[in-house]
């Protein structure tokens, strides 16, 4: 039986390799799996986009048509112009250019976003449960995990963090852009509040070992006053340990 000293040095051991790995990093480091991430956010986005098109033309019924010439002054008023020619109010109405569009269907707004959130919650909540990722995820090979265990994340989790996308949406996304690239693993608002990891698919089951942030913003007292600089950041459980020697 091992002495304490030789079993404490044996278990010393393992935790530095353990604290070696980070599971973000495992295919090809951390900018190949913000490369990764920022495919899959473009295929949601483009998932988001056909809902809309389709949503907006089948079912809000939304017409298209060229401004006619004796229509374009800035008097006329082509929403009244519509709505007196269909005998009905419009619900939506906008010109982009010389472009109309609009629809006298009750409700058409909400027949044209609820179809697309509703969408956007069975691939990123229930679809997810199920595979581990939404379908962008899945199809760039990224996984989300529990921060703790390193086990896919619950259906709990996956809702919190879809939930959470109000608050990393903000802005035009520059919230959830400033969470990923300024916390520890590259996590955003939602992954920090549902105690998620995004990894790569290879890497499920591992506990992820949180990496330094890529940027962090902190004031550096000068005699010009205060500035702002880049430090790396690190996981609460520290820098990464000095190889074993």
């Amino acid at each position: 039986m091992p002495s304490s000293f030789g079993a404490s040095l044996v278990l010393r051991r393992r935790y530095a390799r353990m604290q070696r790995v980070q599971p973000e990093a495992a295919a090809a480091g951390v900018p190949a799996l913000l490369v990764r991430r920022a495919g899959a956010f473009a295929v949601h986005v483009l998932l988001f986009a056909v809902v809309l098109i389709g949503s907006s033309r089948f079912i809000a019924d939304l017409q298209q048509e060229t401004v006619p010439d004796a229509f374009r002054g800035p008097s006329v008023d082509l929403c009244d112009v519509v709505a007196t020619a269909a005998g009905s109010p419009t619900s939506i109405c906008f010109r982009i250019g010389d472009t109309l569009y609009s629809s006298t269907s009750p409700n058409a707004p909400a027949k044209i976003l609820v179809p697309a959130i509703l969408v956007m919650f069975g691939n990123s909540v229930v679809w997810a449960s199920r595979r581990g990722a939404s379908l962008g995820m899945s199809v760039f090979g990224l996984r989300v995990v529990r921060r703790d265990t390193g086990a896919l994340a619950g259906g709990d989790r996956l809702l919190l963090r879809w939930v959470s996308w109000l608050a990393d949406g903000f802005a035009f996304f520059l919230v959830g852009i400033g969470a990923t690239l300024g916390t520890a693993g590259q996590r955003r608002l939602g992954d920090l509040l549902a105690g998620t990891v995004v990894v790569t698919e290879s890497s499920v089951g591992a506990a992820p070992v949180l990496g330094p942030a890529l940027i962090r913003l902190r004031p550096a007292a000068t005699t010009d006053g205060a500035q702002w600089d880049a430090a790396p950041q690190f996981d609460d459980a520290g820098p990464p340990p000095r190889p074993l020697t």
